[in-house]
């Protein structure tokens, strides 16, 4: 927790020893260190996180990280020469300039030195709904998206040029300023509970299909036929 970053239980007396040397350690640290990784079954690698998703608490939020381009790839790092090598290693038969083969993000890495695993994740979706619409637009759409060939603005008090050209900064501009407010914004997109959970609202996946099933009912077989009536009754 001081240094926001992960070790495994080999290296972890080590790395206090020579990074927080004014830490107090015990003469048995080890063996008190090894009955807390036996109790937790403590582990030395873990399975990267969800690709942008939320960050992991306590660890490092890097802003430099540069994450790969490529179709389905979830592959992150914080050096261009890395990137580099794992283009020439992972996509080896791709066309892609290297300008456009990576964007930059935020990455976090849960253990240091040797076994760096770089993952990338998503600030914005700090105290979100998992579940709601907007993490899960965040999440698993806007990965999707070719990034916005825009110019940054010149000085902080610009306004960015899609901002801009949307007009959102002047639709929400009593919002920033009112914390009631914008929960009630929030609150108001957030995907409603199942059926089991709510049971009024619960049921708005059925009915919304339920809906278009009638909207493609009446397209499909009342729409012409009311368009042919009306011809045959106004020819002119």
């Amino acid at each position: 927790m001081f240094c926001g970053s992960a070790w495994a239980p080999s290296a972890l007396l080590g790395h206090c020893k020579h990074v927080h040397p004014d830490m107090k350690r015990d003469a048995d640290a080890q063996s008190k260190l090894n009955e807390v990784v036996l109790e937790y079954e403590i582990v030395s690698e873990v399975d990267l996180p969800e690709f942008n998703g939320i960050p992991i608490e306590g660890l490092m939020e890097y802003k430099d990280g540069l994450i790969c381009r490529a179709p389905g790839c979830n592959y992150a790092c914080r050096k261009a020469s890395v990137m580099d090598k794992h283009w020439s290693q992972s996509h080896r038969s791709s066309r892609v300039p290297v300008q456009d083969r990576h964007h930059t993000g935020v990455v976090q890495c849960f253990f240091t030195g040797t076994c760096q695993r770089y993952f990338a994740v998503n600030p914005s979706l700090k105290e979100v709904d998992a579940e709601g619409l907007y993490a899960t637009f965040i999440r698993d759409y806007l990965p999707s998206l070719p990034p916005l060939q825009m110019l940054p603005p010149d000085t902080y008090r610009e306004v960015p040029p899609l901002l801009a050209h949307t007009g959102w900064n002047l639709h929400l501009d009593t919002f920033v300023t009112d914390d009631v407010k914008r929960k009630a914004l929030v609150a108001s997109a957030i995907r409603p509970l199942d059926s089991e959970k709510d049971a009024l609202y619960g049921q708005l996946h059925d009915w919304v299909f339920e809906y278009m099933d009638s909207i493609r009912d009446i397209a499909q077989h009342k729409v012409p036929y009311t368009l042919l009536r009306y011809i045959l009754q106004y020819p002119w």
